[in-house]
């Protein structure tokens, strides 16, 4: 008989799809150990159910502690892997009260925890700053080295530069800060296709995608897509990105692909001081992105220092993460 993993995480247009995107990484290893992983979900917008489809199943429930217990407990999981902002402590000790199941947490924002094995990858975490926040006998895997990265960006390096630089520009699933649309208008406005090419990934959640193919038709040099399944393949035509400093922020880096970061939203805080203390890339703040001379200086500043930005980004994520974590949740067992 299969072994069930119950996976936890919410998908929609507000958090969009890091939690989904970075737990898809786990998903073969545990497959492969003889897992048959199950999505409870308190939200995933319809538009982002393709996304879901290396589950078996993918069971609603509303957003409370009690409720996602009890739809996680009622697959009798032998484990339960959480990865969401607005539950924690009380919704994980209800799952190991009421099935007993071993439960391991993705974490970046520092809460108090009732798990088995914690991991959480922020690039100046140390494993001590949890020892007050979760259980003495939770295995923690904290630091950079843990970061949930799958190999296809790994397989994305390469070592050459095209003569014109293309660049890539995406914020996310959902880009709630329309950063996107700033990000593009600058570079009409200040004419920077004329030195650099464009391409424009949008999320499946982004509510600007028609107005921003109506903004670049008119410009050979920028191309707008919407969504891709190949986003590894998608860094390898690019030399440099303007992107947020969310989920896709360390696959970027773990690729080669050198980055003008924005933090937009709360939970991206400190990733542009990271950026700049790993020596990998730069930083636009997000009332600047649509100022044309900010970015042309952050584009500026990437062609300059090019190879040692992509150097150091390398050398801070290497793309063993989720084979380390993978370990550590199957010895739990």
């Amino acid at each position: 008989m299969t072994d069930i993993l119950c996976v936890i995480l919410k998908a929609d247009s507000r958090i969009g799809t890091g939690h989904l995107m970075r737990v898809k990484g786990l998903l073969a290893p545990l497959k492969e150990a003889g897992f048959s992983p199950v999505l409870v979900t308190d939200s995933l917008s319809k538009e982002l159910e393709p996304l879901a489809a290396d589950y078996t199943s993918v069971v609603r429930a509303a957003p409370s502690d009690e409720a996602l217990a009890k739809a996680a407990c009622a697959l009798s999981p032998k484990l339960t892997l959480i990865d969401h902002y607005f539950f924690a402590q009380e919704l994980e000790a209800l799952i190991k009260k009421g099935c007993g199941c071993k439960v391991a947490v993705i974490e970046d924002l520092h809460r108090r925890h009732e798990c088995d094995l914690l991991t959480d990858s922020g690039i100046f975490t140390e494993p001590e700053s949890y020892d007050s926040l979760v259980p003495a006998r939770c295995l923690k895997l904290v630091g950079p080295q843990y970061s949930l990265i799958r190999e296809e960006f790994v397989l994305a390096r390469r070592n050459t530069w095209h003569k014109r630089r293309r660049v890539l520009i995406n914020y996310g699933g959902a880009d709630p800060a329309h950063a996107c649309l700033k990000a593009l208008r600058a570079v009409i406005a200040g004419r920077l296709f004329e030195d650099y090419d464009f391409t424009l990934l949008t999320g499946i959640s982004n509510p600007d995608h028609e107005e921003l193919l109506k903004l670049a038709a008119p410009y050979p040099q920028i191309e707008v897509l919407r969504h891709t399944a190949e986003v590894a393949k998608l860094f390898s035509r690019c030399d440099y990105a303007l992107g947020a400093c969310g989920g896709m922020f360390k696959e970027r880096l773990c690729s080669g692909l050198v980055s003008a970061c924005t933090e937009i939203a709360s939970n991206q805080a400190g990733g542009i001081e990271a950026l700049k203390k790993l020596g990998c890339g730069t930083g636009i703040a997000l009332e600047d992105l649509d100022k044309p001379a900010a970015v042309r200086l952050a584009l500026d500043d990437l062609r300059a220092h090019e190879d040692e930005y992509r150097e150091n980004g390398i050398r801070a994520f290497d793309g063993r993460g989720i084979g380390r974590v993978a370990a550590g949740i199957l010895s739990l067992l």
